[in-house]
């Protein structure tokens, strides 16, 4: 009776070790899979908006520029300060220096002019 059960059982054994050897294949295709599909890089933004030019975020926004305008927008794609403005630069101590018409101001975080545009030359506020 031992030499009957013997066969069966090296059987099951084989077809349980088949299945596993196939379960592992499978899982390894999936990850190698997974792993060739093209990831974002770090510093790439996956934001919809059909940037021309994008900056570095500077105290929670960051400098856009579409259709030959800049403008600003929030950590989540958020287009808070609509491109409107000839250039710009990056915040600094809560004001950035923006262009209109050949001349230079400052705008706070919500986009409101908080020194007229009237210098030739501006940079970044500093105290």
């Amino acid at each position: 009776m031992i030499m009957k059960l013997l066969p069966v059982s090296l059987n099951q054994r084989l077809v349980f070790v088949c299945l596993i050897l196939h379960l592992l294949s499978s899982c390894h295709t999936q990850l190698t899979s997974q792993d060739n599909q093209q990831k974002p890089r770090s510093w790439e933004i996956a934001f919809e908006q059909p940037f021309e030019d994008a900056h570095p975020f500077s105290e929670g926004l960051a400098l856009i520029g579409t259709g030959g305008k800049y403008g600003y927008i929030d950590k989540t794609g958020r287009v808070v300060i609509k491109p409107q403005f000839d250039h710009g630069e990056d915040f600094s101590d809560g004001m950035a220096c923006v262009k209109i018409g050949g001349k230079h101001g400052y705008i706070n975080h919500d986009g409101v002019m908080i020194v007229k545009p009237q210098y030739e030359y501006a940079y970044k506020f500093s105290e």
